[in-house]
């Protein structure tokens, strides 16, 4: 399974699934105390902080109502709360368990993790694919190409890239060999791991060295001295090169 990635559609989907986990979850604490079935609408927002504002009213709207109540089991008088609908039925237990499993749990917690070491390094970009486009504007100058370069290689082994790479290549979408296995990716640091950092592409020959490799190849098969190809000549022809 792939760490999720972010701002990808699989990280909106489990975050929607959460807000529904966690409105069941609080809806039937509340009935169970015999309170009013609501949630305080200020805590939300960053109770998930992929979804934006706009998106999470949305999808509240399906299953609640925004109200400004004098009277909740967790609110205080004039605050603004999502009352449950009559007609919303609360999942079950097993029924929310289905809905958020514990290795997307992991895959999330997974991506949380990188975008702190990210943040930690002052790194705001997500993907290596956006440093190596920008890379080849950069001025040739030794700092900042070396600085772009650590930028991407911080980026080449953030959770999301390192397991979108395995998965790639060993659903056979891929060769293994495009994969360093050793390396920066190695998460021991001391080569008791793997790294599963994509391998440089090999680089193409220049024009260059592939006109002397052809011709190298052409002077091969030629007799000496004359553009005669010793393959064509015939037996007298070719007793008579010395």
């Amino acid at each position: 399974m792939e760490v999720m990635s972010p701002g990808t559609k699989n990280l909106q989907t489990y975050m929607i699934n959460r807000l529904l986990v966690y409105m069941c979850r609080e809806f039937r604490a509340a009935e169970k105390r015999h309170f009013l079935p609501c949630i305080r609408a200020d805590e939300l927002p960053s109770q998930f902080p992929y979804l934006s504002e706009a998106f999470l009213r949305k999808k509240l709207k399906e299953h609640a109502n925004l109200q400004a109540l004098s009277f909740c089991s967790r609110g205080s008088n004039g605050q603004w709360m999502w009352v449950k609908k009559r007609n919303f039925r609360i999942f079950s237990e097993d029924e929310l368990r289905n809905m958020v499993k514990p290795e997307e749990v992991c895959a999330y917690e997974s991506m949380q993790a990188g975008l702190y070491r990210l943040k930690h390094l002052g790194i705001t970009e997500t993907h290596p694919s956006a440093i190596s486009s920008a890379m080849s504007r950069l001025p040739d100058d030794a700092i900042t190409l070396a600085a772009a370069s650590h930028i991407e290689r911080e980026l080449q082994i953030t959770p999301w890239n390192l397991s979108s790479n395995f998965v790639a290549c060993t659903q056979g979408k891929e060769n293994i060999e495009r994969l360093e296995i050793s390396g920066v990716g190695d998460p021991s640091g001391r080569g008791l791991g793997f790294s599963y950092v994509r391998a440089a592409p090999k680089a193409s020959m220049s024009s260059a060295v592939v006109k002397k490799k052809s011709a190298a190849t052409r002077g091969g098969s030629t007799v000496t001295g004359t553009d005669a190809d010793l393959r064509r000549l015939s037996m007298e022809a070719a007793r008579e090169v010395h």
